[in-house]
């Protein structure tokens, strides 16, 4: 369903995945050239802001199909792409989400077609988004993406995604359950906390078990080498003292 977009809607809509983009780029390292990347994100930023006006904030999901198989290089599932796809929209989501208290604090009653206020929510978005990259690469967290080969990351990561946009919609739909929902989300919030941390130490503790597993290993085979050493010197010991007494 198409719905009416006022000049400063659509100018926030824009710049909202504009710097989404921007932010993508600066975490994802692709493999393509800088003209191909540049390009792409060009027409998914076009795309983006094509479907955000007819579907609104349902077109996220299809938007990061797109995003995947348009940066797609490998014919194996690539998990370091979709998981930064989902960290991105998670940014997004979160810069909008977080500054809102505060909007509502300066802004009771905003000017929905006001440009300055429009202008606003986009400062706070790209100044929040800026630091999530300062962190991110502070952290050093893309190494962490990297080696991530399996679902678990995206499985978590889409999990909390979707907590997130369920909260938004409710809270959205039913203002007067604005409270209990809150209540709800605060609830789920802990338990993806705690899911994480469960995650995390599995994780840890996996690769501490590996390490171990690796360590004796190494053992074995170092007293497997030493022992065949003792072996051949004592061999060559009585070769030599054959030898010798053959000599003499």
């Amino acid at each position: 369903m198409t719905l009416f977009i006022t000049g400063p809607h659509l100018m926030r809509i824009c710049f909202t995945w504009a710097i989404f983009y921007y932010t993508f780029s600066l975490i994802y390292h692709s493999k393509f050239s800088i003209q191909r990347k540049t390009l792409s994100y060009w027409a998914l930023w076009l795309i983006s802001v094509t479907l955000n006006i007819f579907l609104s904030g349902y077109a996220n999901l299809l938007i990061a199909i797109i995003i995947y198989f348009v940066l797609w290089s490998d014919k194996k599932i690539d998990y370091y792409l979709i998981n930064i796809i989902l960290l991105s929209f998670l940014v997004k989501f979160l810069a909008i989400i977080i500054p809102s208290p505060i909007l509502m604090h300066f802004f009771p009653n905003p000017d929905a077609a006001s440009y300055g206020f429009n202008l606003i929510i986009n400062l706070i978005e790209f100044i929040f988004s800026i630091t999530f990259v300062y962190f991110y690469n502070y952290f050093k967290l893309n190494d962490f993406f990297q080696s991530r080969e399996n679902p678990m990351t995206s499985i978590v990561l889409g999990y909390v995604y979707i907590i997130f946009f369920m909260f938004l919609k409710l809270t959205q739909h039913f203002k007067a359950y604005a409270g209990l929902i809150t209540g709800m989300f605060i609830f789920i919030l802990i338990q993806c906390i705690f899911i994480i941390l469960i995650f995390s130490f599995t994780r840890r503790r996996q690769r501490k078990v590996y390490r171990d597993r690796f360590s004796e290993e190494q053992v074995k085979n170092l007293k497997l080498y030493t022992d065949q050493l003792e072996h051949d010197q004592l061999k060559l010991r009585h070769f030599k003292h054959d030898y010798k007494n053959l000599l003499f």
